[in-house]
């Protein structure tokens, strides 16, 4: 059955591996449930967007990380849309 609900897409991050042994991951997606519950979205449960261990001041989750992939997806994606409705 597919949702009509706009889809949202959680990003987990934290910057230390030891990170992982604490409640950061948890507590994570228990945040990203919840505001996809408050604003009516249905969460995208199938991308895994996680940069764990990775120092967002280092810029390391953008130039090596999930962040920055999807990132660059979305650029792609937007740029394909702009040449198909330049050509409509």
């Amino acid at each position: 059955m597919n949702s009509t609900k706009p889809k949202a897409y959680s990003y987990i991050r934290f910057s230390t591996t030891d990170q992982r042994k604490g409640d950061s991951l948890r507590r994570q997606l228990e945040l990203s449930e919840n505001y996809a519950k408050e604003h009516n979205l249905e969460l995208d449960k199938t991308l895994k967007l996680k940069d764990l261990g990775l120092s967002a001041f280092k810029g390391e989750h953008t130039s090596k990380g999930a962040l920055g992939k999807f990132l660059d997806l979305v650029r792609r994606l937007l740029q394909t849309r702009m040449k198909l409705s330049k050509n409509n």
